[in-house]
């Protein structure tokens, strides 16, 4: 190796060195904050992330969540709608330069969801101001969906019980060929399997 070759390669390889000591020393918990923001912004509704934010920094970054809730709606029987104690997902950078938001994998342990409606005939899923006209949010692109250990539950006024149901496992997929889910467990004690396929989903244009 030359001279000048080697003056060239030390500083690239002690550049690299730096990169690697402050990605791993990182503390990205310092964006939850403006994450949780952003979130709420969009939702109308508060959303925490109590755990951790980790980053493992690759081609496709994958982002890992812990202790995330969705508040519930002011009239709600809780005070969260949602609450996940762990997800990962790993993001496209490149379909996200487009500015579409794809996603390689979706990990969810745990989730625990309220669906519920009032008297009023409000429902805990429509979010924004009462006064906005509701509509569906842009969906994102999930190749891999895994949900392990789901409780759902939907509550109605005058309803005698609710609908609970118990999903061990939760797998499919949403792309541009339409949705594929697969799940299996119980609702209310009973067996319950669901196989649930759609046309191709409409992506929004970038």
């Amino acid at each position: 190796m030359t001279k000048r070759r080697r003056w060239i390669l030390l500083p690239l390889a002690a550049l690299a060195a730096i990169l690697i000591v402050l990605a791993i020393l990182f503390d990205w918990n310092w964006f939850k904050g403006p994450l949780e923001s952003v979130a709420s912004a969009a939702l109308g509704r508060d959303v925490e992330i109590a755990g951790d934010l980790e980053v493992d920094l690759a081609v496709a970054p994958t982002i890992t969540l812990e202790q995330v809730r969705i508040a519930n709606a002011e009239w709600g029987s809780r005070p969260n709608m949602l609450a996940i104690p762990r997800l990962a997902f790993a993001l496209d950078l490149g379909q996200l330069l487009r500015g579409a938001i794809a996603l390689p994998f979706l990990r969810v342990q745990e989730p625990d969801l309220l669906l519920e409606t009032n008297r009023q005939g409000e429902a805990n899923w429509q979010f924004g101001p009462p006064d906005q006209k509701p509509g569906a949010p842009p969906l994102p692109i999930i190749e891999d969906l895994q949900i392990a250990d789901a409780t759902v539950r939907y509550h109605e006024p005058g309803r005698p019980e609710d609908l609970v149901a118990r999903l061990e496992a939760v797998n499919g997929a949403l792309t541009s060929s339409g949705v594929q889910v697969d799940a299996g467990g119980t609702l209310n004690e009973e067996p319950l399997s669901l196989h649930l396929a759609s046309a191709p989903v409409a992506q929004p244009e970038a």
